[in-house]
């Protein structure tokens, strides 16, 4: 086993429960997403079997490709580990249907064209998509996603698809924010997932990433996605 692998995901836990509780929060109530982009199937393999529970990758063919593996190596991975799986990264439309059978969760809804697709994808195949939609919380023009002016309704509008769960929002703040700035940011996110709880009372909030995660925890995150903290500088 990978003693460096053990003590990083020990030293993120650590600052998790460090930052909830010193937010007055339940540290179990906190999730953490090991993000596994460019990260191996052996890597990913040891992080579960380290406790990992939650894994977001960020392309679809290759979460596919690696997913496979790692079914290959031990029947049934993901149901024995009891591991969940999100998709993190920008999805295009004619992904869908494979994304759908990958994920237990698109997190980057960011647009009701996308939406629109999932739903009719989701009643194809006979299911229901679980769902968190992206805000663009820095108006970067760069950046895909709601708007935060949007989301209110877009949320309604997304939530009256039969084959949609719309369980929570996602963020990833301008890169470079100071941390008064990323407080902003996060207070926005809690502010407008307060808004829209008529949707859902459990609304979850998926921001805050290896740089930033305390100080996401200490304003409301409920899934935090870590990368580099985990695995170390990739390429």
């Amino acid at each position: 086993m990978n003693e460096d692998l053990r003590a990083n995901i020990e030293r993120v836990r650590a600052a998790i429960k460090e930052a909830a509780i010193k937010a007055g929060r339940n540290p179990l109530e906190i999730r953490m997403l090991a993000a596994t982009k460019n990260v191996g199937p052996e890597r990913i393999m040891e992080a579960v079997r380290l406790g990992v529970r939650l894994i977001g990758e960020n392309i679809v063919q290759e979460a596919g490709e690696k997913f496979a593996v790692l079914e290959r190596a031990e029947r049934d991975f993901f149901v024995k580990y009891n591991v969940e799986r999100h998709f993190i990264g920008h999805l295009q439309r004619n992904k869908v249907r494979k994304a759908l059978g990958l994920f237990d969760l698109i997190e980057s809804v960011d647009s009701l064209r996308l939406a629109g697709k999932i739903d009719d994808e989701a009643e194809r195949m006979n299911g229901k998509a679980r769902v968190f939609l992206e805000v663009n919380i820095g108006r970067e023009e760069t950046k895909y996603g709601f708007l935060p002016e949007e989301v209110g309704r877009a949320a309604r509008d997304v939530s009256r698809m039969s084959n949609i769960s719309v369980e929570g929002l996602m963020c990833i703040p301008p890169a470079g924010s100071t941390e008064t700035e990323l407080r902003e940011y996060f207070r926005k996110m809690r502010a407008i997932r307060n808004e829209i709880s008529d949707i859902s009372r459990n609304l979850k909030l998926s921001m805050g990433m290896s740089s930033d995660f305390a100080v996401a925890i200490e304003e409301g995150a409920d899934i935090v996605r870590i990368g580099r903290a985990i695995f170390g500088e990739r390429h």
